[in-house]
């Protein structure tokens, strides 16, 4: 992203209000809508949201979000709303799917471990919406969020890590099986 930043940055920049709707609909329907419906990200190695590609889709994402204050289009309560509506569809949608024999398919719509999903990609945006609109403003909540910020990302990189997750955890927890 380092090296890919600038270059998304620049049609943050300067795309209009019609350019940016029409690259960020191009982007969901060839990254996520047509993976979920075809369950085929092959196409263009998505890895199911485990790439590159689809981080610099959810940087372009973001830096929309940023850029047109999405948050602000409705409520706390609302953009929650939306989440567990996803969330719930998802959930269903497995059931369904489970129920009738035909989760063998693979259909990506339902699957809560693929980040392709329309379901999860709108989902959270919803919920990263509910974070965005979030004040706190109790300072015990905040001296805690500012002792655990630090390692957060470091926790988040030894666990997508392969080798090192591998290293840290791989049977070291089988006891508590």
């Amino acid at each position: 992203m380092f090296l890919i930043s600038p270059f998304v940055n620049l049609g943050l920049k300067h795309f209009n209000k019609k350019q940016d709707l029409a690259a960020f609909l191009s982007v969901f329907i060839i990254f996520s809508l047509l993976p979920t419906v075809l369950n085929q990200d092959a196409a263009f190695n998505l890895n199911q949201g485990y790439s590159v590609l689809w981080f610099i889709v959810l940087y372009y994402t973001g830096g929309l979000l940023h850029k047109y204050n999405v948050f602000k289009i409705f409520k706390t309560y609302k953009w929650l709303l939306i989440y567990i509506i996803c969330m719930l569809a998802s959930w269903l949608i497995r059931f369904v799917l489970e129920s009738i024999g035909l989760i063998e398919t693979g259909f990506a719509l339902y699957s809560f471990n693929c980040y392709l999903s329309v379901l999860n990609f709108i989902g959270g945006i919803a919920l990263f919406c509910v974070f965005k609109r979030l004040n706190i403003t109790k300072s015990s909540v905040i001296s805690i969020i500012k002792f655990f910020t630090p390692v957060c990302f470091g926790v988040y990189l030894i666990h997508n890590n392969m080798s090192l997750a591998h290293f840290y955890f791989d049977g070291k927890f089988a006891f508590l099986a």
